[in-house]
């Protein structure tokens, strides 16, 4: 089977589909055209992956290379804490390989029908695999070689990788020590449908269904083990949005609000309101400042502090999503008209705007907005003067290191390659 990482039970359903990829987010909650592949055999523990030697100038940000590609696999993760790559050619078949080096690490086994895999945030950790049947299995990361087997069907580590939640389906969560597996808390039984731990590992996050359209939230202490708060109504599918730190956490709730919550003081520390369903929340880098945007067209900055509003832009269509970049000095928004437009962020004005965008991002550790287009083509084009520096065309999913610093690009046909971007 292929790698691939589903939400909460739903990862029971996917054990037929063959072709998928992620990019492991080990620590939850933080915040998904090709490369074209390069014809070579697939690789063995003597061989090398095929390698285009062209480089591509970005930009500022200096220049891109492909370091490896693989004419198809089934499959393919990446560590987030490290430059590690692990992707399955064929059942039963792991390659390991560093970004940054073009040879093939090592070959290690994959289990028998292996439908999902989840990595520890740094070289050579531990390995949870998932069956589909309702079992994890935890392997050995540098050798594969299984060491335990539990009745349960999602995993997930915490940042640096020293804890692992595990759920099991009679719906409950239990907290292991990942070097000895030793149990040390069970949280209560719910029916969840996600959990994780928010950034800063102090809290344990809890998902389960409200309606069709919201979830209920609960989030739990991970010292102690206590309910610290629920909320019900909130929407999406991932629930609360964190700053990085882990201090203080977004709410967009069905009601049309929007909750800040401080998990300090586990305080309501404002409510803010649209007119319409709220589509998207954001902190800056810095956590000082939030976006929220809604159906109801507009796009509101507002301080973390005070909670007063800084601007308010209105679209001519709904919102879909409002982000800042990591400097905080831009804001990209994307409607549901497949438009996408770049703001300044300190007073919301508009700098440029784009046409027939399905996905819009901002390329971390450049300067770069990265747009999918209708074309399925992805774009990164300069923040400054909105030139195209880069393209992928024809990507099936491109999963960027949260860095930056090389990309995984999937294509229709079945292949995967490394795009690195050059070190100075």
């Amino acid at each position: 089977m292929g790698l691939l990482m589903a939400t909460g039970r739903e990862e029971r359903r996917v054990k037929g589909l063959r072709r998928a990829l992620l990019v492991v987010a080990c620590s939850a909650l933080g915040g998904h055209g090709s490369v074209p592949a390069v014809a070579g055999q697939l690789p063995s523990d003597s061989h090398e992956t095929a390698q285009d030697p062209d480089h591509v100038k970005l930009g500022r940000t200096g220049g891109w290379h492909r370091s490896a590609s693989f004419p198809h696999v089934l499959g393919a993760i990446a560590r987030t804490g490290c430059s590690q790559v692990l992707v399955q050619t064929e059942p039963g078949h792991l390659v390991v390989l560093d970004a940054f080096r073009p040879g093939v690490t090592r070959n290690m086994p994959a289990p028998a029908g292996l439908s999902g895999l989840v990595a520890a945030p740094f070289e050579d950790g531990p390995l949870i695999a998932t069956t589909g049947d309702g079992h994890l299995i935890f392997l050995d990361g540098r050798s594969g070689v299984p060491s335990s087997t539990m009745e349960a069907s999602r995993a997930s580590f915490s940042s640096d990788g020293s804890l692992v939640l595990v759920g099991r389906e009679d719906g409950a969560i239990l907290l292991l020590e990942t070097a000895t597996r030793r149990i040390l808390r069970q949280f209560e039984r719910h029916d969840w449908r996600w959990f994780g731990f928010a950034p800063g590992d102090r809290l344990v996050v809890i998902l389960t269904t409200d309606t069709p359209l919201t979830r209920k939230v609960n989030l739990h202490d991970l010292t102690s083990g206590r309910e610290v708060g629920t909320w019900s109504g909130v929407r999406g599918w991932s629930g609360p949005t964190f700053a990085r730190d882990g201090l203080a956490a977004l709410f967009p709730m069905q009601d049309r609000s929007v909750v800040l919550w401080t998990p300090g003081d586990r305080q309501t520390r404002h409510v803010w309101t649209h007119a319409g369903t709220v589509q998207s929340v954001a902190f800056s880098a810095d956590a000082r400042r939030v976006l929220t945007g809604s159906w109801d067209r507009t796009v509101v900055a507002r301080t973390v502090e005070s909670g007063e509003t800084t601007w308010s832009r209105t679209f001519e269509d709904l919102v879909a999503s409002a982000v800042f970049d990591e400097t905080g000095n831009f804001v990209l928004v994307q409607t549901v008209a497949l438009n996408a437009t770049l703001l300044e962020a300190g007073q919301g004005r508009p700098l440029r705007s784009w046409n027939g965008t399905i996905q819009a991002r901002f390329l971390p550790g450049g300067h770069e907005a990265l747009l999918q287009g209708q074309d399925g083509i992805w774009r990164a084009f300069d923040l400054e003067t909105g030139v195209v520096q880069l393209e992928w065309p024809e990507a099936q999913v491109l999963s960027i290191q949260p860095d930056g610093s090389f990309v995984l690009a999937w294509t229709p046909d079945g292949s995967a390659s490394i795009l690195v971007r050059d070190r100075d």
